[in-house]
């Protein structure tokens, strides 16, 4: 066994964006950390693959509120210091939905939005205004969460009127908590076209409108439209290697191609980790940024969780994966005639049960394409584009992505090149990252890129909360409250460190 030449008050498993927040909020306060990553660069799925001239994206299509100041996440990353080492570039759309006959863009304002719906839908005009008001309150929920209570609010706020709309729009919509999206749009909206467009967004959360939570599907937009969206220039590594100096700058430890072997816990609770290379890592309390299964499964020693939190881990389901085609090619897609909203959804038609069940069966149900390069030209050589066309995929084993990983991913390339004609003849440089390959970057079984499924009974406040049920262990990323996505990732990291500090009280002073 190798021992680590010096103790660490909070050792940190995983790179991805929740461990570094976790790691970068600690090391801020003046606690010293070791953060260990399993692949050779940090970031998990937040960081950029480069070939070619092109940097890719693994997942980012879009963050939001990172790049507004006054919102939580950006107060958070102004917290750790790298709100002026990253580059937020604001994008003028959220996204854009493509059915047969009819497409419509989400502005990324929420008054915009607003416009551009009840001019497309006037007869719906009250209800579209309705959900979007309580989009906006659920948005102010959220701050109210993580910035105090209403009576902080209703005291130092200028319009305490518009401060207690949101309260009662708020309460209202918690009835629709676990309620499905599809039940809303049936007691709110007539036309069927609305309603396609307005679950469109579905395709964030891996689950149809029929599965998905009400509450979830409008605070999102909420958020999107409120907080707005951004790309991140130089791409998703930026921000995480960001995150890493913040640690090492502070006197912590950010080690690559270390993975975990065990957390070290005892009566006392977790007090470490060991690598698979034998170093033992001693600390003061550990945040697991690792799969929760992983974590309570395979990292803690048998009998150091109580069988009932095993068991709701068992009860629990796992998202589907995805089929990502990163490609390179020699078009310049802002001088075509009409160039593509940065973030493009399209689908088979306006029934998205039926969308996702061709999706899972391999056909053309839904499809998505980002185009990166449209908001960081670095992102391609002069003339280029850098974009990527994803598609959500079920597991179907190691073997079976090996074999079928090309046909599928000419499948989809076929489906891009509908949206870009001869697209085909203009690639230079392609990736596939399929859910084998997704699965072994992340560590993650079954390559789930939405931790748990977004369903109902697993959104939101459904997911496990950062305190685990070991002492001095918290847990932070997409496994945890408030769920999928870099600036939940983001968030939940933040509330892990948090808790972390209050467990350990003032840092000591430097050994």
């Amino acid at each position: 066994m190798k021992k680590n030449g010096t103790d660490f008050d909070a050792a940190v498993i995983g790179g991805g964006l929740g461990g570094l927040a976790a790691g970068a909020l600690l090391a801020r306060r003046g606690y010293k950390v070791f953060l260990a990553e399993r692949n050779e660069t940090v970031g998990g799925n937040a960081s950029v693959v480069r070939r070619g001239g092109y940097s890719f994206e693994r997942a980012l299509h879009q963050v939001y509120g990172l790049g507004s100041p006054g919102t939580p996440s950006a107060a958070l990353l102004k917290e750790i210091g790298v709100d002026r080492k990253v580059e937020f570039i604001k994008l003028p759309a959220f996204m854009e939905v493509v059915f047969p006959g009819l497409r419509f863009t989400f502005p990324a304002d929420s008054g915009e939005l607003e416009a551009a719906l009840c001019r497309r839908f006037p007869a719906e005009r009250a209800a579209i205004i309705r959900m979007l008001d309580q989009g906006r309150s659920l948005y102010q929920m959220d701050r109210l969460m993580k910035f105090g209570s209403w009576k902080d609010r209703l005291k130092d706020c200028a319009n305490p009127a518009a401060e207690l709309r949101h309260a009662l729009n708020s309460a209202a919509m918690m009835r629709y908590f676990r309620s499905p999206f599809s039940d809303y749009c049936r007691e709110h909206f007539r036309d069927p076209e609305l309603t396609a467009i307005l679950g469109g967004p579905w395709i964030y959360l891996g689950v149809p409108p029929s599965r998905a939570s009400a509450m979830m599907m409008v605070a999102m937009m909420g958020a999107y439209t409120v907080e707005k969206t951004f790309y991140i220039r130089g791409g998703s590594s930026s921000l995480s290697e960001a995150l890493a100096d913040s640690i090492t700058a502070r006197g912590g430890t950010v080690r690559t191609c270390a993975p975990v072997r065990q957390i070290l816990a005892g009566a006392g609770g977790a007090k470490g980790i060991m690598l698979e290379d034998g170093t033992r890592v001693d600390a003061r309390c550990v945040v697991s940024n690792a799969p929760a299964r992983l974590t309570f499964n395979g990292l803690l020693a048998p009998g150091s969780v109580p069988a009932p939190y095993l068991e709701r881990l068992r009860s629990m389901t796992t998202s589907v994966s995805a089929l990502h085609l990163l490609i390179g090619a020699e078009l310049d897609l802002g001088r075509l005639d009409k160039p593509p909203v940065y973030a493009t959804s399209c689908y088979a038609g306006l029934d998205h049960d039926e969308n996702y069940r061709l999706t899972l069966k391999g056909g053309a149900g839904s499809f998505g394409l980002c185009f990166h390069s449209l908001a960081d030209p670095s992102q391609a050589p002069r003339g280029c584009s850098s974009l990527a066309a994803i598609t959500m995929a079920p597991w179907r084993g190691r073997a079976y992505w090996k074999k079928n990983r090309a046909a599928q991913a000419d499948r989809l390339l076929g489906l891009a090149e509908g949206v870009l004609p001869g697209l085909r003849r203009k690639v230079r440089e392609m990736e596939i990252f399929d859910p084998a390959a997704i699965e072994a970057r992340t560590g993650v079984d079954s390559g789930a890129i939405y931790g748990w499924e977004n369903n109902i009974g697993q959104t939101l406040f459904d997911r496990l909360p950062q305190a685990a049920p070991v002492r001095g262990l918290f847990l932070s990323g997409q496994w945890t409250c408030p769920g999928s996505g870099m600036t939940m990732a983001i968030q939940s990291g933040g509330t892990a460190a948090r808790l972390a500090a209050e467990y350990m009280g003032p840092p000591e002073k430097k050994r």
